[in-house]
């Protein structure tokens, strides 16, 4: 199966959080390049919206399953407070 052409985009958005602002500065130090995808987060009417672009599809999964491992570590800190 052949990878086809880039660049491969996903959008993640977080609502309902109890702070959302906290979460912004929580996931800000993870933004950015990195060698085979960039992430930009931004914080919009109390919603994190996380858009991330990669090379090829392997890596655009892998920048996202890290960003949900992350969300759902912060889920967890939210549940136990």
């Amino acid at each position: 199966m052949g990878r086809g052409a880039g660049p491969f985009e996903a959008t993640v958005v977080v609502e309902e959080v109890k702070d959302p602002e906290a979460l912004f500065r929580a996931l800000l130090p993870e933004s950015g390049r990195a060698r085979r995808f960039r992430a930009d987060v931004r914080l919009e009417n109390d919603r994190v919206i996380i858009h991330i672009t990669a090379s090829d599809p392997t890596a655009l999964r892998a920048a996202v399953n890290s960003y949900l491992r992350l969300l759902n570590i912060v889920h967890s800190l939210e549940e136990s407070l």
